[in-house]
């Protein structure tokens, strides 16, 4: 997550397991203004092929995902990137 003014919320080398199911609460809020953030982006990398399902409950409205979150993501991680399960689009 960034927004200008903000640190970064970052999570670094997370080993995953099969059926691990990760929880990640995090507030970003400012007691005068609501604040917009152009993020948060994730990434998914794994040396392994792995089938992952990835969730996301924001606490607002998403204007716009890449790919488009529907209900979650669906994908297949490798060292060559993300493979989108629903649509079959590769990503780096």
């Amino acid at each position: 997550m960034f927004a200008k003014g903000y640190d970064e919320v970052i999570i670094w080398n997370y080993k995953f397991k099969s059926q691990h199911v990760v929880n990640i609460d995090f507030y970003a809020y400012d007691n005068y203004n609501m604040i917009e953030v152009d993020k948060p982006v994730i990434y998914c990398y794994s040396e392994k092929e792995i089938n992952a399902e990835i969730r996301i409950q924001p606490e607002g409205e998403m204007t716009f995902t890449y790919p488009e979150y529907n209900d979650g993501w669906f994908v297949k991680v490798d060292e060559n990137g993300i493979s989108d399960h629903v649509t079959g689009k590769n990503y780096p």
